[in-house]
């Protein structure tokens, strides 16, 4: 039988279900601040243990230099069209050598519509 978890206020229910569905992913999980600014690993267990530190650090250190300017044009279009943005770029892995990652991040909206964070989800496709 399942657990409908009546017990736990909505909010609650929810995230569990959240931090349990992104435990449980090869994929790495990132929140991003809604300017991209700043980026913070949630979960997941992915080649690059990208901790949490501005945007400029992380592409400095994980995604290969000929990549970056396609990276800040794909951000811009996504910020601009408050629209989902994908990419497959080089990544530098956890020991140094190169790789390949296939990127998705999608806005969450606050009830104003506007964007209040990011979600992506890094999946290594080496």
């Amino acid at each position: 039988m399942i657990d409908s978890s009546l017990d736990l206020p909505l909010s609650n229910a929810n995230e569990d279900r959240f931090q349990a569905l992104i435990s449980m992913t090869s994929d790495s999980v990132f929140s991003i601040t809604a300017d991209w600014a700043f980026v913070s690993k949630i979960s997941g267990s992915g080649s690059v243990a990208v901790q949490s530190q501005s945007l400029v650090d992380w592409l400095t250190t994980y995604v290969h230099p000929h990549d970056h300017d396609r990276f800040y044009l794909g951000i811009g279009n996504a910020i601009a069209g408050k629209s989902i943005f994908q990419i497959e770029h080089r990544t530098i892995l956890n020991d140094g050598t190169v790789g390949w990652t296939f990127s998705r991040t999608i806005p969450i909206f606050n009830e104003k519509e506007r964007i209040k964070e990011w979600l992506c989800l890094a999946s290594d496709i080496t």
